[in-house]
């Protein structure tokens, strides 16, 4: 009469992916700045690319006032 069973609850949230390519070629030294064209609550980024030669590369992202350091290639 009485068997064993599993109960679960499910969560559902709408979550929507945006692309934005930047087409950025740099060659030097510099401050590069990114304005969302979607704001809203961005819960991940990721972004592609590739390094070519020496150098040394960081990628930031802001918020607030505060800033996060989400890449450093050295």
């Amino acid at each position: 009469m009485f068997k064993p069973s599993v109960i679960g609850y499910v969560v559902l949230s709408q979550e929507t992916a945006y692309n934005e390519s930047l087409g950025l070629r740099i060659n030097e030294s510099g401050t590069y700045e990114w304005n969302v064209k979607n704001p809203g609550m961005i819960k991940s980024l990721k972004a592609s690319g590739s390094i070519i030669g020496n150098g040394t590369v960081k990628v930031y992202i802001e918020k607030h006032g505060e800033r996060y350091l989400i890449y450093q290639n050295k």
